[in-house]
């Protein structure tokens, strides 16, 4: 099976933004196919409103496989999330080998992340967070300033500069809700890079989005 490796049937919960209080998805073995149940958030239905695949006929919308970057092509047409967030969701409860394979993909396109003293955006539901990802002296003048030492500092910077390599960014991060800002690390799965223009922007805002 082509990407697959796995020998067992799962079912996994998926923890997609908007669809993650019941949508499940997973391997039959019995079928020898990728599934997913999504159901978005509210809905309380038996059924969920969104099989996959939808039909054994491979000119169905989202026909059978046993292809996990397919199965989450289907899922992102199906709710409208971006590919990485669907395959961070994925990732998140995944069997140890998928696991690898996801994480790898992520680690890939986190190229194009924000990178060191950068600027994201994380569009929530009602909520926009602008964030500034700290470089390494923001991080160790900070930690410093909180008290300490230039070897604790570094020790931190360390641990920090490991998250980043697996996709995790560190920095203030601000909304509406919190104009101060707040320290914190958000996954490149839910940023979408930003200008400082554009982050400027934003503040001037009161950190609406636009």
């Amino acid at each position: 099976m082509t990407n697959t490796i796995v020998t067992g049937s799962f079912r996994a919960a998926l923890y997609l933004n908007g669809w993650e209080q019941r949508s499940i998805w997973g391997w039959d073995v019995m079928t020898g196919s990728l599934f997913a149940h999504l159901w978005p958030n509210g809905d309380d239905s038996d059924h969920p409103p969104v099989i996959i695949p939808s039909s054994w006929n491979p000119d169905a919308r989202w026909p059978s496989t046993a292809d996990p970057a397919q199965l989450a092509m289907h899922i992102v047409q199906a709710t409208g999330c971006s590919g990485v967030a669907v395959v961070r969701a994925m990732a998140d409860q995944a069997p140890a080998p998928l696991t690898e394979m996801f994480e790898g993909w992520l680690n890939r396109d986190a190229k194009g992340a924000p990178s060191w003293g950068g600027y994201f955006r994380r569009d929530g539901p009602g909520l926009t967070i602008y964030g500034h990802v700290l470089n390494h002296d923001e991080i160790r003048r900070a930690e410093q300033a909180a008290g300490a030492s230039a070897q604790e500092a570094d020790a931190t910077l360390t641990a920090i500069a490991q998250a980043f390599k697996r996709g995790y960014r560190y920095g203030w991060c601000y909304s509406a809700d919190a104009p101060e800002g707040e320290l914190g690390a958000v996954h490149v799965a839910h940023c979408v890079p930003v200008t400082a223009w554009e982050f400027e922007a934003a503040r001037r805002r009161g950190w609406w989005a636009a």
